[in-house]
């Protein structure tokens, strides 16, 4: 975060923070869930964008102490969107038409194999 010291974060006496409308930029750093003795935490009205910390109650942040940075997720806020997955469809389809042209070729083979040898047996 942009604009305040982390190191406010690390006192495990803090058990109020309220940050709110102070133009703060960037991450919230995860290390805040860490302050187990904050039982209030406001950082609404900031241009904060990242995910939000998690934190073993859920009554420290709620949607409201995250208000109006846009760029927030996880937590109460929506879910945090990873990279997209990528698609394996058309590995599957490649896969799926070499085992059936390989198959294919086996029961031609095999059906080729039946067939010379029942030509030879007629000759004997």
């Amino acid at each position: 975060m942009s604009g305040l010291s982390e190191t406010i974060f690390f006192s495990g006496l803090v058990t109020s923070l309220d940050l709110s409308y102070n133009s703060f930029s960037g991450e919230i750093p995860l290390s805040l869930a860490n302050c187990s003795h904050l039982n209030v935490l406001k950082l609404d009205h900031n241009q904060l964008a990242g995910p939000v910390p998690v934190f073993t109650s859920t009554s420290v942040a709620t949607a409201e102490s995250y208000a109006n940075n846009l760029g927030l997720c996880g937590g109460p806020l929506r879910a945090c969107q990873g990279a997209p997955k990528k698609s394996h469809v058309g590995v599957v389809i490649a896969a799926a038409a070499v085992g059936g042209i390989a198959f294919s070729a086996i029961i031609v083979g095999i059906v080729l194999y039946y067939f010379s040898r029942g030509v030879a047996s007629r000759e004997v």
